[in-house]
C-alpha cells in the first residue's frame, strides 16, 4: 500500500503519498492507520519525518490523531486557507535550527554581557515564572528571552533574525504539534533551561552557556526529553527487520524527478548565516511587537490595535503587528529598556521616560506649562517640538512617530483639598519623574513612587492616601473605588509618545516610514478626540458615584510651583519652557 520515499527530509512528500491514498479511497474514512513506528518502516524515513507529515494531514483535515488511541482517517473537511507554502520548513527542522543558532548566540553573549543585561534577563525569567499557565504569553516571553540574549551581542541583523526564526513557528502545523506537547510542566522545564543559560552568561562562561541550549528535543509522544541519537530531529531511522519488497517500491514520480526542496534554514546553518538572515527577514512577513501599560478598555489600546491592523493593510501584509496591553511585557521602564534591547519594536510611553535619555524633553511635564489640550497639540506641530524630539532621537536612536493627548492630571485623595497648603504632609503616589514631583512637593506633600500597576492596591491598603492621574485613568483603573475626593488641580496636561525602536526605524524603507508615521498620527488623533470627549462627561459620572469633586484656584498651586521649584534642578532649559508657553 505504501511505497518508500527516497529523500533527505521530505515530510511533504510523505504527506502527499498518504493524502493520495486517502483521496483515492485506499484508506477509507474511519480507518485506523498503522502506528508511527510502522509507518516509518514502511516509508523508509525517520519517525520525526512521519510525525511532521501526520501533523500536516491533521491540519488539512484528512486525519485525526487521538492520543493514546491511534491515527484515524477523517471524512474530508474543507482545506484551511492559511497553510504555509509547500517549501516551508517543518517544525522539527525549525527546532534544530533554533538549537544550533541559539547555542552559538548564548556562547558569544557570555563573553559580552554586562550587569544591565543580566537584570533584563532576570526580569524576563520573573515574568515567565508567573506565566507558565498562559501558553501564548509564555511563548512570547520565550521569544523575548532569546532576543534579549542576542541583543547582548549588539548586532541588529542577528537580533532580528533570532526573532524571525521564532516567528516562523507561528504556523498551523507548529500550533497543532505544540497542542500535544506544550503544557505547564514543559514550560517550567524551558524556564529552567533559560535560567541555566542566564547563569552561564552572568558568570561569563561561554562553554557553560552552550550545552543547555541543545538538551531539549521532542520525543515520539510529542513531549520534551533529552536528545538521543534515535530521537534527534532529522535523524534517519533504520529498522532492524527486513522490510517486504513491495513496501520498498520507489514512487515513479520521485524516480522521474529529484525534487530539490528549498530550505532557507539549512543554508543559514552554514557560514553565510548572518548575510542570509536579513534576506529571510525581507522575504517573510515581519512580525512586530507593540506594547504599553494601559487597559484594553482605554483608547491607547484600541487605537493601537486599529493602527496595527491598518499598517498591515497598507503594507499589503508585509508587517504583522501584535499589540500587548496592560503591562503584559513589563512595566513602562521595562518597555523602554526593551526598545533598546530589541525585545519590543513599538511602545507607547510618556516623555517622562524619554527624559531619561534626553532631559530637556521632560520640560513638557513642568506644571502648568500647557493651558489646555489644544495648546499641547499645537506644540507637537512647532519648531520647539522638532528640536526636543530630535534631541531625544539623537540620544536614544528611537523615533517619536506620534503624540497623543493622555489627559489633564488631577489629584484624588481620601481627605478634602481646597488649596495648595492642604496637601501638607499628604502621602501621595507620584511617578518617579522630577516634573511630576514638582507640584506635590511645592505644596508640602510626601511623595512616594509606586509602579503604575500597583497603585490601586497601595490606595486600598493605605500605603498612600492620594494619587494623581487624568480622569480617564482614574476611571479605567477604578481608583474612584478607593478614593473619596477628586480635586481638579489640572497641574499637567499630559501626553504619550508612540515610539519606534532604532532597529525597526532604520530597517524601514522611506515608503514604509511614511505609512507607519501617517497611521500612527491618525491613531493619536483618534485617541486625543476620545479622551477629550470622555473627560467632559466624567466629572458628572464621578459625582453620581458619590465622590466629592472639588474645583480649586489653579493659580494658587502654580504660584507655589514657580516660587519653590527651579528649571535647573530638573535639567530643563527655561528658554524651552518660554517657547512652549508662547505657542498660540
Amino acid at each position: 500500500m505504501f511505497s518508500a520515499v527516497e529523500s533527505r527530509r521530505l515530510y511533504r512528500q510523505v504527506a502527499d503519498q498518504m493524502r493520495s491514498l486517502i483521496e483515492q479511497g485506499d484508506l477509507a474514512a474511519g480507518a485506523r492507520l498503522p502506528a508511527e513506528r510502522e509507518l516509518a518502516q514502511m516509508l523508509g524515513v525517520s519517525r520525526p519525518t512521519v510525525r511532521e507529515a501526520l501533523i500536516v494531514l491533521e491540519v488539512e483535515g484528512f486525519i485525526d490523531i487521538r492520543m493514546g488511541s491511534g491515527i484515524y482517517v477523517n471524512a474530508r473537511k474543507p482545506m484551511p486557507a492559511d497553510l504555509p507554502p509547500e517549501d516551508f520548513e517543518g517544525p522539527f527542522e525549525l527546532l534544530r535550527a533554533r538549537a544550533v543558532i541559539e547555542c552559538a548566540v548564548a556562547e558569544e553573549a557570555a563573553r559580552l554581557a554586562r550587569p544591565e543585561h543580566i537584570k533584563v534577563l532576570d526580569d524576563n525569567l520573573t515574568q515567565m515564572a508567573a506565566s507558565l499557565n498562559d501558553r501564548h504569553l509564555a511563548l512570547a516571553l520565550d521569544r523575548d528571552f532569546h532576543v534579549i540574549v542576542s541583543g547582548i551581542i549588539a548586532n541588529a541583523t542577528l537580533t532580528r533574525f533570532v526573532g524571525s526564526i521564532h516567528d516562523m513557528r507561528m504556523t498551523p502545523y507548529f500550533e497543532k504539534l505544540a497542542s500535544y506537547f506544550e503544557n505547564t510542566e514543559t514550560w517550567r522545564a524551558a524556564m529552567e533551561e533559560h535560567r541555566a543559560i542566564r547563569d552561564a552568561i552572568a558568570a561569563g562562561d561561554p562553554a557553560a552557556a552552550r550545552p543547555p541550549c541543545g538538551r531539549i528535543s521532542i520525543n515520539r509522544n510529542c513531549g520534551f526529553r533529552k536528545a538521543s541519537r534515535r530521537s534527534r530531529p532529522g535523524a534517519r531511522y533504520r529498522p532492524r527487520g527486513v522490510v517486504p519488497e513491495e513496501t520498498r517500491t520507489i514512487n515513479k514520480v520521485q524516480l522521474g524527478r529529484r525534487h530539490k526542496m528549498k530550505s532557507t534554514l539549512k543554508m543559514l546553518l552554514g557560514a553565510t548565516a548572518v548575510v542570509l538572515a536579513s534576506a529571510l527577514a525581507a522575504q517573510a512577513e515581519t512580525v512586530l511587537k507593540w506594547a504599553h501599560v494601559y487597559e484594553t478598555s482605554e483608547p491607547f489600546h484600541t487605537d493601537s490595535v486599529w493602527a496595527a491592523e491598518e499598517i498591515g493593510k497598507r503594507t499589503e501584509g508585509r508587517y504583522k503587528i501584535d499589540v500587548f496591553p496592560a503591562s503584559q511585557l513589563g512595566k513602562e521602564a521595562d518597555l523602554n529598556q526593551g526598545l533598546k534591547l530589541g525585545t519590543v519594536d513599538i511602545i507607547i510611553s510618556g516623555s517622562s521616560f524619554a527624559a531619561r535619555e534626553h532631559k530637556p524633553i521632560g520640560v513638557t511635564y513642568f506644571p502648568y506649562i500647557f493651558h489646555d489640550p489644544s495648546h499641547l497639540i499645537a506644540y507637537t506641530k512647532s519648531d520647539i517640538f522638532k528640536k526636543l524630539a530630535a534631541g531625544y532621537e539623537d540620544a536614544s536612536g528611537n523615533h517619536i512617530a506620534a503624540v497623543s493627548y493622555y489627559g489633564t492630571r488631577h489629584t484624588t485623595s481620601n481627605k478634602p483639598i481646597e488649596k495648595c497648603a492642604d496637601m501638607q504632609g499628604l502621602k501621595i503616589r507620584v511617578p518617579d519623574v522630577p516634573a511630576y514631583l514638582a507640584m506635590p512637593q511645592a505644596c508640602g506633600a510626601n511623595t512616594t513612587p509606586i509602579a503604575f500597576a500597583e497603585v490601586y492596591l497601595a490606595l486600598q491598603n493605605g500605603t498612600v492616601e492620594a494619587q494623581e492621574n487624568p480622569l480617564t485613568t482614574i476611571e479605567a483603573k477604578k481608583f474612584y473605588e478607593v478614593q473619596k475626593h477628586i480635586i481638579l488641580t489640572g497641574h499637567i496636561v499630559d501626553h504619550l509618545n508612540t515610539l519606534i525602536s532604532k532597529t525597526l526605524w532604520s530597517s524601514l524603507s522611506d515608503a514604509d516610514k511614511a505609512i507607519f508615521t501617517e497611521v500612527m498620527q491618525q491613531a493619536a488623533e483618534r485617541t486625543t478626540k476620545t479622551i477629550e470627549d470622555r473627560e467632559k462627561a466624567l466629572v458628572a459620572s464621578f459625582k453620581e458615584k458619590g465622590l466629592t469633586v472639588t474645583e480649586v484656584d489653579k493659580s494658587d498651586f502654580e504660584t507655589n510651583v514657580v516660587e519653590k521649584v527651579t528649571f535647573e534642578e530638573f535639567g530643563y532649559d527655561k528658554q524651552d519652557w518660554e517657547a512652549i508657553r508662547a505657542i498660540k
